[in-house]
């Protein structure tokens, strides 16, 4: 029910679950055949094993150690993943989620006094260390959540 982050490896990740769910939003906006968001939707669910509600996101062993470990990037993924999803088919889960993976953000990685949303999060405490592309990628997120270009 979901796809795999390299041949062989049957572990669950929210990465290519994102990308994925995107592309397949895409396709269904793009050809109007419903399987696509379907399958798009089937993405989301078969997330939910790795969703934290302790802290509010989806954890992904794609980099980290951590039970908690969840990364900006893969979020953001997610994040965009949902609003294109959502775009084609309207649902309060979506925007939901939406909201809490906002709120995580907000509340672990970034620093308002330094401008910065931090790489991840992991053992109970944000990364010391940023990535620039990532944060951009935010900011895009958030032009397009925001209305801009949506």
């Amino acid at each position: 029910g979901f796809y795999r982050f390299n041949e062989g490896d049957d572990e669950l990740h929210v990465y290519p679950q994102s990308a994925m769910m995107a592309v397949h939003a895409l396709a269904g906006r793009l050809t109007a055949e419903a399987a696509h968001l379907d399958r798009a939707e089937a993405l989301f669910e078969a997330i939910a094993p790795a969703y934290r509600p302790e802290i509010g996101a989806y954890h992904d062993p794609y980099q980290g150690t951590g039970e908690d470990y969840v990364s900006l990037s893969t979020t953001s993924y997610l994040l965009l993943a949902l609003h294109l999803v959502a775009r084609e088919r309207p649902d309060a889960r979506y925007d939901d989620a939406i909201d809490e993976l906002l709120a995580f953000i907000e509340a672990r990685l970034w620093v308002p006094d330094e401008a910065i949303v931090y790489h991840h999060w992991e053992y109970e405490a944000r990364a010391d260390w940023y990535c620039t592309g990532c944060n951009f990628q935010l900011g895009y997120l958030l032009l397009l959540l925001g209305g801009e270009g949506g």
